[in-house]
């Protein structure tokens, strides 16, 4: 079908593949990966609120138009095809994040510190069907691995991001094609075969339900709520027109591979890694784009006032915001569940949970290190437990349902086996 026209731009993708039982495109716009560090997220409070709020603006605006609501186009009222990703935990904020939104940055140079990754990302949207086959993240983030394709890993609601380097498109186009296109019975035998070695490295630790071999096949999708599966699984979109670099924005550009590296960043630096458990108990929820503009008080309050400290707990620093602007106008949000009970009612379509979130550290990865997110990923779908993922700019943050926690833990022992937790009466 015709792609969504939204704020004057048609909204492009390259379809990379599409089955009956999930989806892989490559979404149109070059992506930008930045840090804004803790103590500067307030100094860049006006680009963010820009970039997350007001994103019509020109860059010759230097403030929101009075008779405008948050998130209210500057046209017609309808969004703009785009990508925004806001990731806070104790470091600082992670932002992925279209040209559209970088703008909001580079109009407003000087007002706090950003640093941004030293290549461009494309964003493979990953969708499942309804008769989903489960796990599809965990294989292709290690297929990718093993062919030395670095990888950034966002969840929200409704699907995955994998992110790749600009460099590495049309390799990793071509490595997603091959794999999903052996359909269900070649990714059944693969996962069967990740079961059977998960259980041949954790025997014990089944999970709450003792019934590990059953659930060997799932991933994240079977505890989100049901969604509209026809979300961003159109018919294949055209590529746009050049840019003043001589590619079209929806073309695939490449480059040379980077060298073997022989190991995963993981077994390079396992002497030194940890795991965190971070101390918010968490829900994923999906927001309504109608109810943005009623909301962004409580969104800014998140982003620039996070809850401080209180009874001698930990302060409550981490949430993920994802805005997809894909016609649907996904927004996710992973957050303190204490934050969604703020929501008024409608605002909230979707929600499951709680959730817990547990940060892979010990280094800071580097962009073009390989096997991060397949190690966190692999060692927990060999067990057959669900969780979403995040990467920041320098880290990896696995979220496993609250109730799986002890299972997980044990499972990431094949990372590291120290754990910490940010909440010492936890760990106590």
């Amino acid at each position: 079908g015709t792609p969504p026209v939204h704020g004057g731009r048609m909204l492009q993708s390259l379809e990379v593949i599409t089955t009956g039982n999930f989806s892989a495109q490559l979404i149109e716009d070059v992506l930008w990966v930045a840090f804004i560090p803790r103590d500067e997220v307030k100094l860049c409070a006006w680009p963010l609120i820009r970039a997350m709020l007001y994103r019509h603006e020109g860059p010759e605006a230097s403030a929101a138009p009075a008779d405008r609501a948050p998130g209210e186009s500057a046209d017609d009222g309808d969004g703009d095809a785009g990508f925004l990703n806001m990731t806070h935990d104790d470091d600082g904020l992670s932002v992925v994040m279209d040209d559209v939104c970088k703008r909001s940055f580079d109009d407003f140079r000087g007002a706090g510190s950003i640093e941004y990754a030293p290549s461009r990302w494309r964003a493979f949207q990953i969708h499942l069907g309804t008769s989903a086959m489960h796990g599809v993240v965990c294989l292709l983030s290690s297929m990718l691995g093993e062919a030395n394709i670095s990888i950034l890993n966002l969840s929200t609601y409704d699907g995955d991001f994998i992110l790749v380097q600009e460099r590495d498109t049309s390799r990793a186009a071509a490595l997603i094609r091959d794999r999903l296109q052996r359909g269900l019975r070649g990714l059944n035998e693969t996962l069967e075969a990740m079961a059977l070695e998960g259980a041949a490295d954790g025997a014990g630790a089944p999970g709450p339900d003792g019934d590990a071999a059953e659930r060997a096949l799932s991933d994240k999708s079977t505890a989100r709520r049901d969604t509209d599966d026809s979300d961003g699984l159109g018919g294949p979109g055209t590529g746009a027109g050049p840019d003043d670099e001589g590619k079209g924005a929806g073309q695939l550009a490449d480059g040379p591979p980077p060298a073997q590296t022989g190991q995963s960043a993981i077994q390079a630096n396992a002497q030194n890694l940890y795991l965190k458990v971070l101390a918010p108990t968490l829900m994923l929820a999906r927001l309504n784009p109608a109810s943005l503009p009623e909301v962004s008080h409580l969104l800014l309050r998140l982003l620039l006032f996070p809850p401080p400290a209180a009874d001698g707990r930990p302060a409550q620093n981490f949430w993920s915001y994802s805005h997809v602007l894909d016609g649907a106008g996904e927004i996710s949000l992973i957050v303190d569940h204490r934050a969604a009970a703020l929501f008024p009612e409608g605002a909230i379509v979707g929600e499951c949970g709680p959730w817990r979130c547990v940060k892979l550290c010990g280094h800071r990865f580097a962009f073009d290190e390989t096997g991060v997110v397949s190690g966190m990923l692999h060692a927990v779908c060999a067990r057959g437990i669900p969780v979403l993922n995040l990467s920041t700019f320098s880290h990896n943050l696995t979220i496993v349902e609250d109730h799986w926690l002890p299972g997980a833990l044990d499972a990431f022992r094949v990372v590291s086996s120290r754990v910490e937790w940010e909440d010492a009466a936890e760990q106590a």
